[in-house]
């Protein structure tokens, strides 16, 4: 007996249309982990460097709350929900392109 989900599953490939290679799949996969680590690391610049940045423009440790959590949550928030819109319509390649740059 069949599940839903492994019937549905099984009925993937759509005619006309050549599956990808495994060397593509693998080297895009590579490439979007890839730009997640610099995102990672591009997050956490300003948490490894929050005492010399407090240090040298005399920050209270309240503004250095502000500028690593409010203005991070803010401005993912604003920004992350027009590009979702975006991309539901758009070119999502090209979106993750033009992020990535």
């Amino acid at each position: 007996m069949s599940t839903p989900i492994a019937a549905a599953s099984a009925d993937v490939s759509t005619p006309g249309v050549k599956p990808l290679s495994s060397a593509y799949r693998t080297y895009a996969m590579s490439l979007l982990l890839a730009i997640s680590i610099v995102n990672y690391l591009d997050r956490q610049v300003v948490h490894i460097l929050a005492e010399p940045i407090k240090n040298d423009l005399h920050l209270h440790d309240w503004q250095l709350g502000l500028l690593t959590g409010l203005a991070f949550g803010v401005l993912y928030t604003f920004l992350g929900l027009p590009i979702a819109r975006l991309a539901e319509r758009g070119d999502r390649p090209m979106i993750i392109a033009t992020a990535a740059a």
